[in-house]
């Protein structure tokens, strides 16, 4: 198997759908994909985090399609929140584990002061392999 889960029975298991680590088969192509915002096709930021969080989500699939890759594809996940309650991380695993459909990548979720621009609630970023 070219992506390898490792989840070591001696730690404590993931919180939710995620792996503690992925091994990458060495012949495999790998993608790095700057952070993507919540952004919609005319430049604007929708409006909340949880749409912000759905459409950045979308913009990756766009980008790993186009690289012939899919979600199934992530071996790394991170996703930054300028939004620090119990809802955003309940729309960051509802979403993730939609749009990632099972896969459980490698994956972070941090709680960040700012972004660059005071729109931005939210910033996804990724590795991929393939």
């Amino acid at each position: 198997m070219p992506l390898h889960e490792i989840n070591p029975k001696s730690i404590a298991p993931p919180f939710s759908n995620y792996s503690h680590a992925i091994a990458v088969d060495p012949r495999m192509r790998m993608l790095f994909v700057s952070g993507q915002l919540g952004l919609n096709s005319q430049g604007v930021f929708v409006k909340g985090f949880r749409a912000q969080f759905e459409q950045a989500m979308l913009n990756l699939e766009a980008v790993l399609s186009e690289a012939d890759m899919t979600t199934d594809n992530l071996v790394k996940l991170t996703v930054l929140s300028a939004v620090a309650d119990d809802e955003a991380v309940r729309a960051y695993r509802d979403i993730r584990d939609e749009r990632i459909m099972g896969h459980a990548p490698a994956a972070l979720f941090s709680i960040v002061t700012a972004f660059t621009h005071p729109d931005i609630l939210v910033e996804v970023e990724a590795v991929a392999a393939k």
